[in-house]
């Protein structure tokens, strides 16, 4: 704007336009990008997470499309607390979110299903992503609506996908991409979201929803209405783990705190190796992604070259 009268015509354009991104890389519709031009490729960063992701994004020939629009809000809390806990925390939700059972979205007093190893299960992998599956059944009201469409869902996940890979359709899925890009797909709705660091104590969160595209539109007026009433900045469970994530930094950081040890014991030393999952495989509750994503990141900010943990 105002190219003669503010700049009198000598601003070099040019040489003043928006920064290059020098990687720009997409898998199954996310892209990624990436200011270290030495970095590895997308595909081995990933790594063994993309089979997880496949698991979700890949099967369907049609895939997925976002809502319109984009969930931002700022909340207390450290960036990681978020990211952790979508990799490999699903210890929290009885403590934390009660409220699913007695509101009979899960089974009350279950944070899991009955397939442990198989479709119940935690998974840490060496690049300090995290995964967690639970094959806890959808509620009647939901998979009333969802049920037919799940179905066809699942006859063409059998003929793109691996045969462990199509048996976790209709699971609740909740993963992250080391660092900060979080997915959780939950009664047939998908979010995708990343946790900005805004300093020690206070995030942004940035909150896409996705539906599939080729679902029918009594299915896709139910998933929008479950994440709102869900995980948004005004859902039930998204203000749960806010609450929370904003205290865990206040308790954390108090001098009367550093006087005691924390215990880190949970499922340490119990993991195993599937031969048809990749990565490192523990039945909920367990924090064993939550290790490697915290080796990962000091690993990063210890050495500073921000390519291999």
């Amino acid at each position: 704007p105002q190219y003669q009268e503010a700049y009198y015509g000598e601003l070099k354009r040019e040489e003043w336009g928006l920064l290059e991104v020098p990687r720009v890389e997409s898998y199954r519709g996310l892209i990624f990008a990436s200011f270290a031009e030495g970095m590895e490729s997308l595909d081995a960063y990933l790594g063994e997470m993309k089979w997880y992701l496949d698991s979700v994004l890949n099967r369907t020939a049609a895939g997925w499309v976002a809502l319109p629009g984009i969930h931002k809000w700022l909340l207390k809390g450290n960036w990681k607390l978020a990211a952790e806990q979508f990799g490999g925390d699903n210890y929290h939700v009885m403590a934390g979110h009660e409220s699913m059972g007695r509101l009979g979205l899960v089974p009350p007093g279950k944070t899991s299903g009955d397939e442990p190893w198989v479709r119940d299960f935690e998974v840490r992998t060496d690049q300090g992503h995290g995964w967690i599956n639970l094959a806890i059944p959808d509620p009647p009201a939901i998979t009333e609506v969802l049920g037919a469409y799940q179905t066809r869902v699942q006859a063409e996940a059998r003929q793109r996908l691996k045969p462990a890979q199509s048996a976790l359709i209709g699971c609740t899925h909740v993963g992250n991409i080391f660092p900060h890009c979080s997915l959780l797909s939950f009664a047939g709705f998908l979010t995708v979201r990343l946790w900005h660091p805004r300093g020690p104590k206070r995030m942004e969160v940035w909150s896409w929803g996705l539906v599939e595209r080729e679902a029918p539109p009594a299915v896709v007026d139910l998933e929008r209405k479950m994440q709102i009433l869900t995980f948004s900045p005004s859902g039930i469970f998204e203000q749960d783990d806010g609450e929370m994530w904003g205290e865990c930094v206040e308790a954390m950081g108090g001098v009367y705190r550093r006087r005691f040890p924390l215990n880190y014991q949970m499922g340490a030393g119990h993991g195993r190796r599937d031969p048809e999952k990749p990565g490192l495989i523990h039945p909920p509750s367990t924090e064993i992604s939550v290790f490697g994503f915290y080796e990962r990141w000091r690993a990063l900010m210890s050495d500073g070259i921000g390519v291999h943990a």
